[in-house]
């Protein structure tokens, strides 16, 4: 009995991953990562592959592709992981491969040869001219300032998908846990090497993400070196949006915010203030904001014995 209702916990928990994956995104991310660690990398890899080919069975490849891509950066880092060689690099090649799956897959299923870049840019366009018709019908000056040309979205579609797979990753290794106890399921987390509020991108990387800016926003007379600049800038700025991030978990932690706060916070900084949060990561690299906060919380109260 108790392995028949495994099973089937395991079938569910699968399918409302696979669900939440191709709708939501990263939201799926941490019940894979549950599920690797739980039920081990034979039933996790096997029922990927099925999944995957179901959808590509009924002829939706996007979504087959999305799904997968976000099985292996997740499986992969897992795989990684559990060999010891967890980190950044480990999670870097994850992110990396699963990117390269989704956009480069579709063009090798037989006698398909689909372009995903091109089928997402074309359903870009299509949202955008209607977007720019409604605006040149209600004739709103606010957002006739807000013009975007299709191809300049369509060139970042790379490091767009890099940092939906970039916070699947984060979001399971960050949740992973909650979720496990949200459904009821025993996990044991192997002790991983990235830790959210110890998490800093290498510091020789600030020269790669100056250098991309500089190339992005200068005129280089070259489009092909001002797209792989961009694609590369936006993909820097993922990465320091984590590094803000785990400076945001460290003050809320010194001044013991509850889970109101906590919950306010993330929504107005995190989802509306991308970018703040980024820049606040790289001007960490010369003010070092966490080492800064633990001092101050040193010198100014006494140790509760909480870890920070």
């Amino acid at each position: 009995m108790n392995r028949e209702r495994s099973t089937l916990k395991f079938a569910a928990l699968s399918i409302l991953a696979s669900i939440l994956s191709v709708l939501v995104g990263f939201l799926g991310a941490p019940i894979l990562r549950v599920l690797r660690s739980v039920y081990g990398a034979k039933y996790f890899w096997l029922t990927g592959a099925i999944l995957f080919s179901c959808l590509a069975g009924f002829g939706v490849y996007s979504m087959a592709f999305l799904l997968m891509g976000t099985w292996l950066t997740v499986g992969l880092y897992s795989e990684a992981e559990a060999k010891g060689h967890a980190g950044f690099a480990a999670g870097l090649i994850s992110v990396l491969i699963g990117t390269v799956f989704v956009i480069y897959g579709p063009k090798l299923l037989p006698g398909k040869n689909i372009d995903f870049i091109a089928e997402v840019g074309s359903t870009i366009e299509s949202i955008m001219s209607q977007v720019q018709s409604t605006n040149n019908t209600q004739e709103s000056s606010s957002m006739s300032l807000f013009k975007v040309e299709p191809k300049t979205i369509i060139a970042q579609i790379p490091s767009i998908l890099f940092l939906i797979l970039l916070m699947s990753l984060s979001m399971a290794l960050m949740l992973d846990r909650k979720t496990a106890l949200m459904f009821n399921v025993k996990y044991e987390r192997i002790a991983s090497q990235i830790r959210l509020l110890e998490f800093r991108v290498p510091d020789h990387m600030i020269w790669l993400m100056m250098v991309s800016f500089l190339l992005t926003f200068v005129k280089v007379g070259n489009e092909a070196v001002t797209v792989v600049a961009m694609n590369v800038f936006n993909i820097m700025m993922g990465f320091y949006f984590l590094q803000g991030l785990a400076i945001l978990e460290v003050l809320m932690l010194v001044f013991r915010a509850g889970p109101f706060i906590r919950m306010l916070v993330y929504f107005i900084i995190v989802g509306q203030l991308f970018f703040i949060l980024s820049a606040v990561g790289v001007i960490d690299y010369w003010i070092d904001f966490r080492r800064r906060i633990r001092n101050l919380r040193a010198r100014g109260s006494h140790n509760n014995g909480e870890q920070i």
